[in-house]
């Protein structure tokens, strides 16, 4: 692939998850105009956001090291690109809720 080839897709890829996250951000928010509702759930129990999406990652995570090994996935609606998708729209949430925090 080359260097265009490869910025081409990034965008055209980035135009998609805006997209599919304008609309998983709708089913997950209720209605809520604060687009990170479902997340800031986890301070209910006591969870920091970040640790939350953190463990979902992980789940996301998993499926990857599974389909890495066996070739495929056991669950046809979901594919292993739905995984990466999910993963790179958690990396955008934890990346909205450190903007603003101090770090040492």
């Amino acid at each position: 692939m080359t260097k265009k080839e490869f910025f081409d897709f990034v965008e055209k890829d980035n135009q998609r998850m805006l997209e599919l996250l304008q609309a998983k951000n709708n089913d997950y928010t209720a209605g809520s105009d604060n687009a990170l509702a479902n997340f800031d759930q986890a301070e209910r129990i006591g969870i920091d956001p970040v640790k939350g999406i953190l463990l979902r990652v992980l789940d996301k995570v998993k499926r990857l090291e599974t389909f890495a090994r066996s070739g495929h996935l056991s669950v046809k609606n979901e594919t292993v690109i739905d995984a990466a998708d999910d993963i790179e729209g958690y990396m955008k949430a934890i990346k909205s809720y450190l903007e603003g925090r101090e770090f040492p």
